[in-house]
């Protein structure tokens, strides 16, 4: 199956499919979040070639696993600065 991802950030294909299997690990959505990536301009596009495993993540998520591979991108790239900020101040 060949699955197209509309990002709101430029990401490279293995990023998505670590995101695609960590949707059955996430435990609680903070909704503000969520409803800010709604608002987001989706405009990357990436085409994957899905496993079987992936396949069945896609289909128990449904519409919105686009959305939640998205939040996810969104908070793993939040704790990144969070951390360089941190790292910043500590050093100065």
């Amino acid at each position: 199956m060949i699955k197209k991802f509309r990002l709101y950030k430029k990401v490279d294909a293995r990023v998505i499919r670590y995101c695609l299997h960590q949707l059955p690990h996430l435990k609680a959505i903070n909704p503000n979040i969520l409803v800010e990536i709604s608002k987001l301009k989706k405009q990357h596009i990436t085409q994957l070639s899905l496993t079987e495993e992936e396949e069945k993540i896609i289909k128990k998520f449904g519409k919105k696993a686009n959305e939640f591979i998205n939040y996810l991108i969104y908070l793993k790239e939040d704790a990144h600065e969070t951390v360089n900020r941190d790292t910043v101040y500590q050093e100065g």
